[in-house]
C-alpha cells in the first residue's frame, strides 16, 4: 500500500542551495557517489549494475543495482545527513550522501529494495514534490536506485571514467550492460595514514594502518590517487603507477581533491618501492627529496641521494685563504661538487646531512693515499740521527745507511730550512711549521701532507746525489705546492710558479750551498 510521506520538499532541509552545489560538479562525480554506495553494500563479493542513459541535451537516467542486503526501512532516505549504517574508514560513502546529492537536481527518482519502494514525484495538479512509500511493493535484490537529472553534461560519455576503477576481484561491475575488467595491483604496500571516521558527533581524523596499491597505467591514463578502488585526483609524480588507498582518504566537501599534505605522506610511503624504478634524473624531482627528508630511514635517504647526484660526491665548501677544496675534492678524488643552494627544500636538507663536505673528502682522500703511499712508517730528523749505522734495524735503517746517513740528514736539513722559509714568505702572518721524514714509499718520490709533512723516498737513488741537481729542487718546489693546493688542477700550477719563485728567493738570499757544489 503506498503512502506519502512527505508533500513540498523530497529532503527533509531546502534544496536549493545543495542542489546549485551539485549542479556545478561534473556528472561522473555525481553518479559515482551511486557506485560507491553499491561497494559498501556488497563488500568485497557481488555484482553491480550501472546503465547512464541520455534522454536529451538536457537530461539523463542513471540506475544503480547492486546484490548486497538491501536497505530495511527506506522511509528516512530523504534525510540529509542521516544513515542507519556505523560509519567505519572502510566504507566509501559519507553520511548517506550520495544518493541524496543526486536527487537534489533530480527530476523524478525511484528506489526499490527488498519488498519496498520509494518515488519521488510531484503532484500532477500542483506541481508539489512527493515522496511515496510502498512496503508491499514487488520483491528486488539488494537496492535499485534510478533518476532521471537535469545537468549540462548529460551527453557525456562516461564508459572511460568507470572503465578505470579499481575495484576487488570478487566484484563484477556492470557499465552499460559491459563488465568492466579487474585488473591486479603490480605491488602492494603497508602504509600508516590519515584516515577519517565520523564518531561520537563528530569527524575524527586518526592515522591507521592500511595498505596501498600500485596500479601500472594504462597508456593514455593520468596517474591518480583512488579511495578504495575509486578515482579521486591526480598525484604528481612521474612514474608510470596509480595508487589505490585501501581506507577513506580526507577529501575536501566535494571529494575531487585529497586534503592538504596527504599526497606528501602518500608518496612517502611509496617511496621505498618505487625508487629502484626511477632513473637518476626523475630521482631529482622535488617530490622525492621532500619525502626522503621526512622519512626516518638513513639508509633510504642515503639511497635517494646516492641515486640523485652518485656515489662520489661532495658538498661545496666555500673557499678561505689559499684552499680550495671544491677544487681539491674535484680534482684529487674525483667527487661531484653539489651546491647546496641550488637545491630544493628536501635535497637541501639530505645533502647537509648525509653528504660529507669537501673539505672532509679532500682530506680523507689524501690521507687514504698518504697510507696507500706510504709503505713503512716515516722517520723524522731526530729518528735518523739515531740509527746506528753499524747495526740498522730494519729496511728504513737499512736505505739510510746504503745512502750515508750524513746524505739522509743533511738533504733533509737543507729541505727543511729552505721549506720553512718558503712558507714564512707564504704565509708571514702565521706561517705553519714545516716538518721534513724518509720513508719508503710506493710510487711516489715524496708527500706532502695537510699537517705540513714532507716525506722523501729513500728508495729513489737520484733524490740523495751529492750535490743536488735540478731534479731534487722540482721534487722540493712541487711538494711545496702542495702547502697552496692539493690537487694537481689550475690552482695548483699557478701554486707552483710561485712556489718557484719564493723557493728562488728563499736560495737567493740565504746564499745556502748542499755538498760541495751549490745547489743548481
Amino acid at each position: 500500500m503506498t503512502q506519502i510521506l512527505s508533500r513540498g520538499e523530497w529532503l527533509n532541509v531546502s534544496t536549493e542551495g545543495f542542489a546549485e552545489q551539485q549542479r556545478g560538479r561534473p556528472i561522473e562525480h555525481l553518479v559515482k557517489e551511486l557506485v560507491q554506495n553499491a561497494l559498501d553494500a556488497i563488500g568485497n563479493d557481488g555484482d553491480i549494475w550501472l546503465s547512464v542513459e541520455p534522454i536529451d541535451d538536457r537530461h539523463v537516467r542513471i540506475t544503480c543495482q547492486d546484490s548486497g542486503p538491501g536497505a530495511e526501512d527506506l522511509r528516512n532516505l530523504n534525510v540529509v545527513f542521516l544513515t542507519t549504517k556505523k560509519d567505519s574508514v572502510l566504507q566509501r560513502g559519507r553520511m548517506g550522501r550520495g544518493f541524496k546529492e543526486l536527487l537534489s537536481i533530480a527530476e523524478h527518482a525511484t528506489v526499490h529494495s527488498r519488498y519496498q519502494s520509494l518515488s519521488f514525484t510531484r503532484d500532477p495538479a500542483t506541481n508539489e514534490q512527493l515522496v511515496e512509500f510502498d512496503g508491499d511493493a514487488v520483491g528486488q535484490i539488494g537496492f535499485r536506485a534510478m533518476l532521471v537529472i537535469a545537468h549540462d553534461d548529460a551527453q557525456n560519455d562516461l564508459g572511460p571514467y568507470f572503465s578505470s576503477f579499481l575495484l576487488p576481484a570478487g566484484v563484477s561491475f556492470y557499465y552499460n550492460g559491459k563488465r568492466i575488467a579487474s585488473r591486479a595491483p603490480a605491488h602492494s604496500i603497508s602504509a600508516r595514514l590519515t584516515t577519517e571516521r565520523f564518531a561520537n558527533s563528530r569527524w575524527e581524523k586518526p592515522t591507521l594502518a592500511t595498505t596501498v596499491e600500485l596500479f601500472a597505467c594504462e597508456p593514455d591514463d593520468t596517474p591518480t590517487i583512488f579511495e578504495m578502488g575509486i578515482p579521486v585526483c591526480p598525484i604528481d609524480w612521474p612514474v608510470r603507477f596509480h595508487v589505490n588507498v585501501l581506507q577513506r582518504i580526507p577529501m575536501n566537501p566535494n571529494r575531487d581533491a585529497v586534503a592538504s599534505g596527504y599526497a606528501e605522506r602518500l608518496r612517502r610511503a611509496c617511496l621505498p618501492t618505487l625508487l629502484p624504478l626511477l632513473t637518476p634524473d626523475e630521482t631529482r624531482e622535488s617530490w622525492v627529496g621532500d619525502a626522503a627528508a621526512k622519512t626516518k630511514d638513513p639508509e633510504l635517504q642515503r639511497k635517494v641521494v646516492e641515486q640523485a647526484f652518485g656515489t662520489n660526491i661532495a658538498r661545496s665548501t666555500p673557499s678561505f685563504g689559499r684552499f680550495d677544496h671544491d677544487q681539491d675534492a674535484r680534482e684529487e678524488a674525483g667527487a661531484t661538487i653539489l651546491d647546496t643552494k641550488q637545491l630544493t627544500g628536501g635535497f637541501k636538507r639530505l645533502v647537509a646531512d648525509i653528504v660529507p663536505s669537501s673539505k672532509t673528502l679532500a682530506a680523507e682522500t689524501r690521507a687514504f693515499r698518504e697510507t696507500e703511499v706510504v709503505s713503512l712508517p716515516a722517520y723524522s730528523l731526530a729518528q735518523l740521527a739515531a740509527i746506528d749505522p753499524k747495526a740498522p734495524a730494519n729496511d728504513i735503517e737499512k736505505a739510510v745507511v746504503r745512502i750515508g746517513r750524513d746524505i739522509v740528514l743533511e738533504t733533509l736539513t737543507f729541505c727543511e730550512m729552505i721549506g720553512q722559509k718558503v712558507l714564512n714568505g707564504l704565509f708571514p702572518k702565521d706561517p705553519p711549521k714545516l716538518k721534513v721524514a724518509a720513508s719508503i714509499l710506493r710510487e711516489a718520490e715524496a708527500t706532502y701532507s695537510a699537517d705540513h709533512r714532507m716525506t722523501f723516498n729513500l728508495s729513489i737513488a737520484k733524490l740523495w746525489k751529492r750535490p743536488a741537481d735540478s731534479y731534487f729542487l722540482l721534487v722540493l718546489i712541487h711538494e711545496l705546492a702542495h702547502s697552496q693546493a692539493m690537487h694537481h688542477g689550475d690552482s695548483f700550477t699557478r701554486a707552483l710558479e710561485r712556489i718557484a719563485a719564493e723557493t728562488a728567493l728563499s736560495l737567493y738570499h740565504a746564499g745556502v750551498s748542499h755538498g760541495k757544489k751549490a745547489v743548481t
